[in-house]
Order: C-alpha cells, then sequence, then structure tokens
C-alpha cells in the first residue's frame, strides 16, 4: 500500500473464542473505526482472516474501506477530478507462499453504502474479492467491482464467526448490493455460480442485486465448486440497473455508432487544401 494512506483500527464489541467482535452500524453493516486519520485510513492488513467454505481454506485480506477510499481520493484530486482514467484503483497482496502454504490471499470490500465520487468508481483487484455489506444504496453513481471471483458477505458477516473450522455457516441478514461485478463465474451454470456465499441465508433473508455480472473468465485462485458447500440458495431479488447503459463506471470500455445523415462528393481544391 502507498505510505500516504494508513491502517484503520476498528472499534471491538466484544469477542467468541479468542476473536473480536466488530462494532457494526445495524442499517448497512458498515464498520466504526476506534481511530482513523480522516482521509487517510483507507485500509486493514491486520485481520487474523476467515474460513471460505467454498474453498476450504483460510482466506487473508486487505480489507479496503471505501468510504475512507472516496475521502482520500478526494482529498487529493479535489472533488471533480472526474475524468477518462480517473477513479480507478487496483488492489493486490504479495504473498509468494500464496494457497501452497493453505492461505488465499484475497481482498475485501467494506462500508461502500454509498458511492459518492463524480463519475463513480471502479476497484480491481487480480484477487479474489469479498464484498461485505450494503453497496450504494443511493445509486446515483456507477460502481464497479472486478477481480478473479466476486464472493458476497452479508451485512452480518463477522470473521469470528467463519474462523478455522467453524462447521456451521453463520446466519445471513437482508442485504442490498448495487454495482457492476467483472469476475469469473465458473460458467454460470446457476446465478450463484457468480454470487458466491459464504453464510446460511435460509431464514428468509433477501440477497438483492441491482447491477450487472459481467462473467468474463474462469477463476484462477478459487476453484471450489458450489455443489459441494451444502449451503441452501438464498432468496435473490434480480434487476438490471439500466443506469449503466448511459452511465458506465470508470474504465468501462464505450462502443460507439456513426450514423450516415448526408454526404456529398467533393475535391482537394474545394475544400482549399
Amino acid at each position: 500500500m502507498s505510505a500516504r494512506f494508513s491502517n484503520v483500527v476498528l472499534k471491538i464489541a466484544g469477542e467468541t473464542n479468542g476473536w473480536p467482535i466488530f462494532a457494526k452500524e445495524e442499517e448497512t453493516g458498515a464498520y466504526r473505526f476506534e481511530s482513523a486519520v480522516p482521509g487517510m485510513s483507507v485500509y486493514d492488513i491486520g485481520s487474523k482472516g476467515f474460513f471460505d467454505v467454498r474453498e476450504g481454506t483460510m482466506a487473508l485480506p486487505v480489507d479496503v474501506y471505501i468510504d475512507e477510499l472516496q475521502a482520500a481520493m478526494t482529498n487529493l484530486y479535489g472533488p471533480a477530478a472526474a475524468g477518462p482514467g480517473s477513479n480507478i484503483v487496483y488492489f493486490t497482496r504479495d504473498d509468494p507462499d500464496g494457497i501452497s502454504n493453505g492461505v488465499l490471499p484475497c481482498v475485501r470490500i467494506r462500508n461502500a453504502a454509498r458511492v459518492f465520487l463524480p463519475g463513480g468508481l471502479t476497484v480491481a483487484s487480480d484477487l479474489p474479492v469479498y464484498i461485505e455489506g450494503d453497496v450504494n444504496l443511493g445509486m446515483t453513481e456507477p460502481f464497479l467491482v472486478a477481480g478473479d471471483s466476486a464472493t458476497f458477505l452479508s451485512k452480518a458477516w463477522q470473521d469470528a464467526f467463519a474462523a478455522d473450522g467453524h462447521a456451521t455457516p453463520a446466519k445471513a441478514q437482508s442485504t442490498t448490493y448495487n454495482l457492476a461485478v467483472m469476475a469469473g463465474g465458473g460458467g454460470m451454470a446457476s446465478p450463484l455460480n457468480g454470487l458466491r456465499i459464504l453464510e446460511d441465508w435460509s431464514s428468509g433473508a433477501e440477497l438483492t442485486f441491482n447491477g450487472s455480472f459481467i462473467d468474463m473468465w474462469r477463476p484462477a485462485l478459487t476453484t471450489g465448486r458450489w455443489d459441494t458447500v451444502g449451503l441452501a440458495a438464498p432468496a435473490i431479488t434480480w434487476r438490471f440497473d439500466r443506469n449503466y447503459t448511459v452511465k458506465a463506471p470508470p474504465g468501462v470500455a464505450r462502443v460507439r455508432g456513426v450514423e450516415e445523415l448526408r454526404w456529398e462528393r467533393t475535391t482537394w481544391a474545394r475544400e482549399g487544401w
């Protein structure tokens, strides 16, 4: 991470089996900070990780706090910095041992209930991406997350409930995700191959997805099969966000057409050349 930014310290509300339970906003699932430098503290690499039951391994994330990231970008570049190539942020985690050491390096998106940068925001990684809590509730700006795969964690998620060897998946809460996702979907035989989950959504919790899912490749790092997990499928409400037809996230390729309205024959001399 850039030396320009610093680590956040999360507020602890309790503990279970030696794992901290962090304080969160009940409405959106956003984390509360014990200490953070406004506009500077945008990430956390202090997590003990969590167990990804689908992959059968511990995941070790770089946690990115979207509210603080946007504040930092505004402080650095001003509120009107949107333009070609701007508002695109890339995250990765160097881990030479990687999966061979039984740990899955990844990036996790947190505190993303509001996306307010003019022109929107794109967060990309070469690693698996986990998206936690309500996302982009206002839907006023486009938001794109790209990664090896995309796993959706509800706003009730706590790493403590997914510690190594945890046999019973934690209960999910209804959560809304308004964004575009570009990730490996594993062939998309079922929508759940694209929208991966790790929690128990069978107790009436609803997963609402408004946006677009772009299945671009087969995941290289996250290859676990859905049908071996034993999780019940959540109730999913799907909608394509038509705002993306006129307002694409930063960095997304645009295709334009040309329509011939009128033409006439001319010469170099006529045009003054």
